[in-house]
């Protein structure tokens, strides 16, 4: 007896599963081929947690995943890989912490000093907005 693996449909499916996104045709037979996949759920949870930029998986396009992140509405379950701009930020408070230059911060990382002003501000409206949340009379650690 062999245990195969379920083969995704978009194997055999003779479908272009990297559309255009202004391909409304395209797009549409991408996700029917999705519909009728075995695995279209792993393949959607893998596709989020790698964020994939191009191409239908699991029947989400590029433009529904990228919703989905922006409005927060990736399912817990997914292990979602940081992006380059959240690493870039967390080395950018890192760096700050340790009251490093703003224009030093900038050329270790390769990137202008007008980004890493960007980055501090967004740090400081995110720190701000976690205060505002914090329920009366909890002191902040």
């Amino acid at each position: 007896m062999t245990n195969r693996q379920p083969r995704p449909a978009c194997a055999t499916a003779g479908v272009d599963m990297y559309p255009a996104p202004s391909d409304d045709l395209g797009t549409a037979r991408a996700v029917a081929v999705c519909d009728t996949c075995q695995i279209r759920q792993a393949c959607a949870d893998g596709a989020l947690a790698r964020r994939e930029q191009w191409g239908v998986w699991g029947g989400l396009t590029e433009t529904r995943r990228r919703s989905m992140f922006r409005h927060n509405r990736v399912p817990a379950h997914i292990v979602r890989a940081p992006s380059p701009a959240m690493i870039r930020r967390e080395e950018v408070a890192r760096l700050a912490g340790k009251r490093v230059p703003t224009e030093a911060i900038a050329a270790r990382l390769g990137v202008t000093v007008d980004l890493v002003c960007r980055d501090l501000q967004r740090l400081r409206s995110d720190r701000q907005a976690e205060k505002q949340q914090e329920p009366a009379g909890t002191v902040a650690a």
